[in-house]
């Protein structure tokens, strides 16, 4: 009998699955696409959305690093710099967010970006996850030049609405779309970031679901 309840369990979860994804579609759809949009030449009821291009950053061993889609199909970035320092060495934008406990956030990628001076013989590298006492592995500390600081983070911000502020935490999807700014300095803020984070999340994972459907009844 127990055996017989596991295999009806196993049989009744991908159904189950496939109807959440049904009732929560409106869900997913509301999460809005930011930047200049285009229409598709192709197909006008088809728009193209605006997305971020490859960028190639720092990390601490000198290494460069690119943010692949692959290995992060979905992240959140914070750019930083030395304005944003107030407190002791705590960054706006992040005041709530290194604060919460550890399950609310450790399940998101987050990188966070700073400049550094491309003209010294040394590579400085500020170590800002020290001065916020960041110790989550989900946390990486990304550098880019200075002289590409402002364009780097521009790329995020283009055409973003008039009241995104510059230490904002932006979430971008698997087609590197920005999808949602947030105010680290909020924990209302933090926790939407993971609620649409997790909403991401799930669509892919429907999307991933269909397309194996496809290939099966071929």
């Amino acid at each position: 009998m127990k055996n017989k309840i596991i295999l009806l369990l196993i049989l009744l979860i991908p159904s189950l699955i496939y109807f959440f994804f049904e009732l929560t579609q409106a869900n997913f759809n509301k999460l809005p696409h930011f930047g200049p949009k285009q229409v598709n030449a192709r197909d006008a009821k088809d728009t193209i959305y605006y997305s971020v291009p490859p960028l190639y950053y720092k990390i601490r061993n000198g290494d460069s690093l690119e943010i692949s889609a692959k290995q992060y199909p979905i992240y959140a970035i914070l750019f930083i710099d030395e304005a944003n320092r107030v407190d002791n060495y705590k960054l706006r934008g992040l005041l709530e967010y290194a604060q919460l406990k550890k399950k609310d956030v450790e399940k998101i990628p987050l990188f966070i970006v700073g400049k550094y001076d491309e003209t010294k013989d040394n590579l400085i590298l500020p170590d800002y996850l020290d001065s916020l006492k960041i110790n989550e592995n989900n946390v990486q500390q990304l550098l880019c030049p200075s002289k590409k600081f402002e364009a780097y983070r521009n790329y995020y911000l283009n055409q973003k609405p008039y009241y995104i502020m510059n230490h904002f935490i932006i979430l971008v999807d698997n087609k590197r779309c920005v999808r949602g700014y947030y105010d680290g300095n909020y924990v209302a803020e933090v926790k939407r970031l993971k609620e649409e984070y997790e909403h991401l999340k799930l669509r892919d994972e429907h999307n991933r679901m269909e397309e194996k459907e496809k290939i099966e009844q071929r």
